[in-house]
């Protein structure tokens, strides 16, 4: 019989107390007649009766599982178990106590029991509940060097997390369930600044234990300084970023960098330290401020202009018995002062009237109205001396205007005839290696009366000459050979002494503006004029000038125009609307300079230096060129120099 079966050993142990009672009654009736006395001894106890101890277990995958019962008799539970009994039975009436000894890892879980203490009571304990639930644990870490604002990180391609500026740790806000995995990246990196943040310890599995050894880095980012050039022919070009870093640019650059690298968020100031010479040029600087961001400074942009080198005034009435003649002055670049080129004025031919330069500076072309011809001269580019090399002949009109195409090719020459109703328009091709001249055999081309002005336009499509004294503005297009065809509807209506022209320096192949100074009427006549040279006076003009306007220019940047006034010894300044061409006085006109106490030094004529920051004005009377600055337009005489007598144009190198 086996006894390991606790209700078999009750029945066995049941049948045998039943026999030995029976035995115990024959025995008890057979000695009945002795009359013994006997007492009889009890029966002995019964056995005690042992139960088991268990019951269910649910979600449990882990391994590692410890039980206890009565804080003892171990009992280690399998992985994925559903059940358990412990080894070691409880007698009937005896208490039990099931506690968790050891909770179970990979994955890590916690098991709570219930029903898991009471008394035995008479059949093996089943109900106790072991339930177990996977933990979760956070991930997180540590940040340095965090500035910047914007920082977003993620875990598992998800649960995005905003990290704000100079935070030193963090923890998503979803935990991972022991067993799975986390894997930690930047979504967004910061800004303001800018800044990049790796990270390391970035990935693994989540065990027992909240993860805190991810590590997120950030750096600064750094950030060049630069931009775009322009203008620049000149050697020795020096920048600066925030006073210092300096820049050397070299001759002709269109681009530039600063070596260092400035942090996001840090500010930046480019600034010129040193304008460039040979030949010096004045540069600005545009867009040079601001607060680096999240990308390389590439929009500052510096522009230069030359400077002007050399001040040419011609003398109607100096030098040998009243012939004429050329001074020549050297310009300070930083003041415009001018000082007289050794050995005086330059004798030219008999009387000059009119004076320009070639556009690269190397040679002065003067039309002598009294010869009816052009003096040639070539420019020292140290000095600014003048040396004679030759006249051209002006046939059939004494040069009265002139003026040098923007391409170099073309030099024109407005001559007044006799009588002067016959006035004309000579057109030269001009030799860029000797600066010599030959005239186009076509000319000269009928301009009327008297073009004592005469203009070329910027794209040098257009010739306008002025017609003084009967108030017209004749326009003609440069053929490809240098010869000039009137256009249609020539000439055009201008004021009364209509005497100096201008073109705006902003005007191209579709057209600028043009505007002439009305002697007569103390008004500016101002056109608009299309790709075919057609003009359209603005609805606003004419506009008022001083008494006598004559001289007329415009600065380089074509923002700005000036008009010397002969009769009130003044000069006028206007605003340029570069979208209508309207001009707009800027203050009451300034007067000009007076060397000799003359009545009325008689300012005739006027021109701006390339950097737009110096005006020189001709003073017919007073024999003398005046030096103002130009600050927006608005005027300051600076001084006045002597020239020959009967000074009447200037041009500028």
């Amino acid at each position: 019989m086996s006894l390991t079966n606790p209700s078999s050993l009750h029945s066995a142990l049941a049948r045998a107390m039943t026999s030995l009672l029976f035995v115990s009654v024959l025995l008890a009736g057979c000695g009945g007649g002795g009359g013994s006395d006997a007492v009889t001894a009890p029966p002995p106890p019964p056995p005690a009766t042992t139960y088991t101890i268990g019951g269910s277990v649910s979600t449990l995958t882990g391994s590692g599982l410890v039980l206890q019962d009565n804080a003892g008799d171990n009992l280690n539970v399998a992985a994925k178990a559903t059940s358990f009994v412990f080894p070691t039975a409880i007698a009937n009436g005896a208490a039990y106590a099931v506690t968790v000894l050891t909770q179970p890892t990979n994955p890590s879980q916690t098991c709570t029991v219930s029903n898991g203490s009471g008394t035995v009571s008479g059949a093996n304990v089943t109900l106790v509940a072991i339930a177990c639930t996977v933990n979760d644990y956070t991930v997180g870490g540590s940040i340095s060097g965090l500035t910047g604002s914007g920082l977003v990180l993620q875990d598992n391609a998800g649960d995005n997390l905003n990290v704000a500026a100079k935070a030193t740790s963090f923890v998503f806000p979803t935990a991972i369930a022991s067993g799975g995995s986390y894997a930690v990246t930047v979504l967004t990196q910061p800004s303001n600044p800018a800044q990049v943040c790796t990270v390391s310890n970035g990935s693994g599995p989540v065990t027992g234990a909240n993860v805190t050894k991810v590590a997120i880095a950030c750096s600064v980012n750094v950030y060049t300084v630069g931009g775009s050039v322009s203008g620049l022919t000149g050697s020795g070009l020096v920048l600066q970023d925030n006073a210092g870093d300096n820049l050397n640019v070299p001759a002709k650059a269109t681009s530039f960098v600063f070596p260092t690298a400035i942090a996001s968020g840090g500010s930046y100031a480019v600034t010129v330290l040193t304008q460039p010479s040979s030949p010096a040029q004045i540069c600005s600087v545009t867009n040079g401020t601001g607060t680096v961001g999240a990308m390389n400074i590439s929009n500052v942009a510096v522009s230069c202009v030359s400077v002007a080198r050399f001040v040419f005034v011609a003398n109607s009435t100096d030098g040998v018995n009243g012939t004429g003649d050329v001074s020549a002055f050297t310009v300070n670049p930083n003041t415009g002062a001018l000082t007289a080129v050794p050995g005086g004025p330059v004798t030219a031919d008999t009387n000059p009237s009119a004076i320009a330069v070639d556009t690269t500076g190397q040679y002065v072309y003067v039309s002598n109205v009294g010869a009816g011809d052009v003096s040639i001269f070539s420019v020292n580019p140290v000095a600014g001396a003048l040396t004679f090399l030759e006249d051209a002949y002006s046939p059939g009109t004494s040069g009265a205007s002139i003026a040098v195409a923007p391409s170099d090719n073309y030099v024109f020459v407005g001559g007044i005839g006799n009588p002067n109703t016959t006035g004309s328009v000579t057109t030269f091709t001009l030799n860029q290696n000797s600066g010599s001249l030959n005239r186009v055999v076509s000319s000269p081309y009928p301009a009327g009366d008297a073009p004592y002005g005469i203009a070329v336009d910027p794209a040098s499509q257009f010739v306008f000459a002025t017609a003084a004294y009967t108030h017209f503005l004749f326009v003609y297009t440069i053929e490809s050979d240098g010869s000039l065809s009137p256009i249609a509807g020539n000439p055009f209506g201008a004021g009364p002494g209509a005497y100096g022209v201008v073109a705006s320096p902003l005007g191209g192949a579709s057209g600028g503006f043009v505007y002439v100074a009305n002697g007569a009427v103390n008004t500016i006549s101002a056109f608009s004029y299309d790709g075919t040279g057609n003009l359209t006076e603005l609805a606003q003009s004419p506009f008022t000038a001083g008494s006598q306007p004559k001289g007329i220019a415009i600065d380089p940047a074509g923002k700005f125009l000036y008009v010397t006034n002969y009769a009130d010894f003044s000069v006028s300044a206007f605003s340029i609307d570069p979208q209508s061409g309207a001009l707009t006085s800027v203050g009451p006109p300034v007067l000009t300079g007076n060397l000799n106490g003359v009545a009325n030094p008689g300012p005739i004529d006027v021109k701006v230096d390339p950097s737009g920051q110096f005006v020189y004005v001709v003073n017919n009377l007073d024999n003398s060129v005046s030096l103002f600055s130009s600050s927006a337009g608005v005027l300051t005489l600076s001084n006045t120099y002597p020239t020959g007598s009967g000074a009447i144009r200037v041009a500028i190198d």
